[in-house]
């Protein structure tokens, strides 16, 4: 298939043995490599939801992956293009749970982020490709646009976006999965902004086997699809298409095909899911009211109530004569 000339990845400059990532990109309490507990099905009758979640994802991902795997107790993810350990993060709420995964995160404040607030995870500060070598990332700080694709990278810049051109390290999927996981990975996310298809192809899905995929699937920042670019990788792997929620295509492993019923229907109020962005907001507001209160009860507040009654009164009068 001839690809647009926004999907075709950079040139990927040879990499040799000596210049693998070491420890300089790679951060981790504990290395990931012990033997995990295999986790072969999962019970369909276990009452869900037992508790609720916060959802900290840009589209709700996390509460269909929850639905999906609440039943898996310590999981296991690996997160391509992980970004913000937090905003929009679709593994904070597993995280959170007790579930640990590889993150894979190129861009320096991000990689940065995550090593502070996942010390149980492994953070790879790298990108994933077809082939290993070294390539150009034009980073976006702080916005979750960072990408190899150069063209993609120019319409970031034309509409107002500030870049940093760096050289970082390409490794395929396989090789990342052989050196640092052992057991069951339960989901496996892909956000690479358009270098889905190059990732995709670095990955022996004959061999590895996520139980669930889920791929950002459209051009980036719009909703033009873009997964047929990729999904062939999919489909020759025994993964078959389960949903689409709008931004990322979903597809379950053939052998996790008693999963499917759990992906009938999109998050809704019966997941009893909480979002982060409103509690955040709840607990400003409370703070808010407290502070109010506060100062309501000081002795401040009460010798100057008259004062504050002759500034209403005065007001009223002033807009009665004014009509207004």
């Amino acid at each position: 298939m001839s690809l647009p000339l926004s999907r075709q990845g950079p040139a990927v400059a040879p990499i040799r043995q000596a210049e693998l990532p070491g420890p300089a990109v790679v951060s981790a309490a504990t290395l990931l490599v012990e033997e995990e507990t295999a986790v072969e099905q999962v019970s369909l009758g276990v009452e869900y939801p037992a508790t609720g979640i916060i959802s900290y994802a840009q589209n709700r991902e996390d509460i269909l992956l929850w639905r999906a795997l609440h039943d898996v107790e310590n999981g296991f993810y690996l997160d391509v293009g992980a970004q913000d350990p937090t905003h929009h993060s679709v593994t904070r709420a597993f995280y959170d749970r007790g579930w640990r995964g590889v993150n894979i995160e190129p861009a320096t404040g991000c990689f940065q982020k995550l090593c502070a607030a996942r010390p149980r995870d492994l953070t790879l500060q790298v990108a994933l490709g077809d082939r290993e070598g070294w390539a150009t990332l034009h980073e976006f700080p702080d916005t979750g646009l960072s990408t190899l694709v150069g063209d993609l990278a120019a319409s970031h810049r034309a509409l107002g976006f500030s870049s940093v051109e760096r050289t970082v390290p390409i490794l395929i999927l396989t090789r990342v999965w052989e050196r640092f996981v052992k057991g069951e990975v339960h989901f496996l996310k892909i956000d690479v902004e358009g270098y889905e298809r190059q990732v995709l192809s670095g990955a022996d899905l004959k061999k590895i086997r996520p139980w669930i995929i889920l791929a950002e699937a459209t051009e980036p920042m719009t909703s033009e699809a873009t997964w047929e670019e990729w999904e062939e990788f999919l489909l020759r792997a025994r993964y078959r298409p389960i949903h689409f929620d709008g931004l990322n295509r979903w597809y379950l492993a053939e052998e996790r095909s008693y999963l499917k019923p759990r992906f009938e229907a999109p998050p809704n109020v019966f997941d009893q899911f909480q979002l982060a962005a409103m509690l955040s907001l709840q607990e400003r507001a409370a703070k808010a009211e407290f502070t109010v209160k506060q100062m309501q009860s000081s002795a401040s507040w009460r010798i100057t109530a008259p004062l504050r009654k002759v500034r209403d009164a005065l007001g009223v009068a002033y807009r009665r004569i004014c009509g207004t």
